[in-house]
């Protein structure tokens, strides 16, 4: 990783290809804004690490920590050759005084992932309810017991 100053309260970070930016559960408060490259969030589900997506130049990430001084709900790992503006709190502050329309288009991304968890919620739950309550009942047998009840 190699750091580089891009403005009074913005740094400039780069990131080789499968570099670590930040693991699941750390404590760390900041965002990232991709200005090359992509980076893959990984989350851990059921004990496995799964890539559950990939975001790429001109997206962010890293927002949660950020605003809700909580640990890190993902891993993030760099794909290629990946550039990164890294924005602390006081700088994120700044930058929306400074400049709106980063504020509305942050908004507006922020807004299209919700959506998006929204269907795929409406859409698990459309799918267990068309479930026999038998299958039902093995699924939850299958999460009470932790493994692979018939």
């Amino acid at each position: 990783m190699k750091t580089r100053k891009a403005g009074p309260d913005e740094v400039e970070r780069s990131f080789r290809d499968g570099e670590l930016i930040f693991r699941e559960g750390e404590q760390t408060r900041e965002m990232f804004i991709i200005q090359q490259g992509e980076v893959a969030i990984i989350a851990t589900i059921n004990g496995v690490e799964k890539e559950i997506e990939t975001r790429r130049r001109g997206e962010f990430f890293g927002e949660m920590a950020l605003l809700e001084s909580l640990p890190r709900s993902a891993t993030a790992v760099a794909r290629g050759d990946t550039r990164l503006l890294v924005i602390q709190c006081g700088g994120f502050l700044q930058k929306l005084r400074r400049d709106p329309t980063f504020a509305f288009e942050m908004l507006q991304r922020l807004s299209s992932r919700f959506r998006k968890v929204h269907q795929q919620l409406m859409t698990m739950m459309e799918e267990r309810d068309r479930e026999t309550p038998e299958r039902q009942c093995a699924g939850m047998l299958i999460e009470f017991r932790g493994d692979d009840a018939p």
